[in-house]
């Protein structure tokens, strides 16, 4: 068995292969998509910004890949994928990647599928500890009939300040802050809110991928002194219009098991449990 970093000429041959591995429960990654041409597009953009993938072998038949996306000190994992479990392959992929990255300071995650034991096994076996569970949640835009609020709009930017207050106490210890987000606006990041009495109570930021005609609700957050008042829901509505609006019809989303009040609104709009996964972490410090 032997393992190689992955060059252009193999990129069609673990795409395909994680095609078929992410499809099925037991080897779902998280961080990685369902679609084919989705697969490929990230794959090539990761390693054109200088992020790798790595292969085993065995008499020329593929049989495990492992990739990462390294963002500052951090690196989501893309993998493991393995036909079977296989520790000597799981260990190569795994010291490839560490010798590659060869950075003290990084924090290490997976995301994967509550049935993937495999992964789950392994992020235990290197040190990892649980962090999270999680639910993929899925939604049809095609036919969904959305409701228009005018108490509803996009931000501007007397707004910020507030805005920025209420994402940062209600997300204390998430990966962006408010004012990360107020910067990342764009035609693929929008950010709306509801007021009530002139005063910003509540907002949803969402993210597209146009390309792919995908989008997600990356973050909602309702001021708890306003919950109850069906202004959640309303900012679900908000987002799944302008979502609709840019050609994306079906959504999907994570939604951390612990975060009842917004797998409630989730629900109550239509979304389906698609995927359980579950997030890990590991730091060698």
């Amino acid at each position: 068995m032997n393992v190689v970093v992955v060059n252009d000429n193999q990129i069609e041959q673990i795409v395909q292969f994680m095609y078929e591995q992410n499809n099925c429960s037991k080897h779902h990654i998280g961080y990685c998509g369902k679609n084919k041409d989705e697969i490929k597009s990230s794959v090539i953009e990761l390693i054109e910004d200088n992020n790798k993938f790595f292969m085993t072998c065995d008499e020329d038949k593929l049989n495990g890949v492992m990739g990462y996306e390294k963002y500052d000190n951090n690196v989501e994992i893309w993998g493991p994928f393995l036909r079977d479990k296989n520790v000597q392959a799981l260990d190569m992929l795994w010291d490839n990647m560490m010798n590659s990255i060869n950075d003290s300071k990084c924090k290490y995650y997976i995301h994967c599928n509550s049935e993937n034991e495999i992964a789950k096994e392994f992020a235990l076996d290197k040190g990892f500890k649980f962090i999270c569970q999680g639910k993929t949640m899925s939604l049809s835009l095609k036919d969904l009939d959305i409701p228009i609020h005018d108490n509803i709009s996009t931000i501007i930017k007397s707004d910020y300040d507030v805005f920025s207050s209420l994402h940062d106490i209600t997300f204390p210890n998430t990966n962006y802050n408010g004012k990360q987000i107020i910067n990342m606006l764009d035609d693929e990041h929008e950010l709306f809110v509801v007021k009530e009495n002139s005063k910003l109570v509540g907002y949803i930021f969402i993210s597209m991928d146009l390309e792919f005609n995908e989008g997600d609700i990356e973050y909602i957050g309702v001021d708890l002194s306003c919950r109850g008042k069906g202004y959640g829901k309303q900012l679900i509505y908000e987002a799944l219009r302008c979502l609709r609006e840019k050609g994306i019809t079906e959504l999907q989303l994570w939604v951390n098991t612990q975060n009842k009040y917004a797998i409630s609104l989730y629900t109550k709009v239509g979304f389906n449990i698609v995927d359980k996964l579950m997030s890990y972490a590991y730091s060698q410090n």
